[in-house]
């Protein structure tokens, strides 16, 4: 298989993987809200509220030096169904930005994964 009709299939399967994980997310999230109500568990506007279990990883590499990885993950997990709620990925590197970049030209359409920089951080009470 050559690589354009590799990287056609990939995006096509990518997109009805990425449409499935949202629709049972969702799914997951009515579950949750569901048990929540059964069980009386609201606030006193009668908003749901669900206990869920998060967690999220940037790691960090050192192989003689300080490294933060290019890609980072957030995850929140219902805990009554131990479903997952929520996934994000950010990355910091997009290799056809970046090779365009390199270049000095203007990178080609595509599919940028490139969605985090420190710039995007906010900082402030939560």
């Amino acid at each position: 298989m050559c690589n354009t009709t590799y990287i056609k299939l990939q995006n096509c399967i990518s997109l009805v993987v990425q449409k499935t994980a949202c629709s049972e997310m969702q799914k997951a999230g009515d579950e949750e809200r569901r048990m929540a109500l059964e069980n009386d568990e609201v606030d006193v506007d009668g908003i749901p509220m669900c206990t869920v279990i998060a967690d999220g990883q940037w790691s960090k590499r050192s192989y003689k030096s300080k490294y933060n990885a290019l890609s980072g993950t957030a995850t929140i997990i219902g805990k009554r169904t131990w479903k997952v709620l929520f996934v994000r990925i950010r990355n910091r590197y997009c290799v056809v930005c970046q090779r365009a970049s390199n270049r000095n030209e203007k990178a080609s359409e595509h599919e940028c994964f490139l969605n985090w920089s420190e710039a995007l951080l906010i900082v402030g009470p939560y």
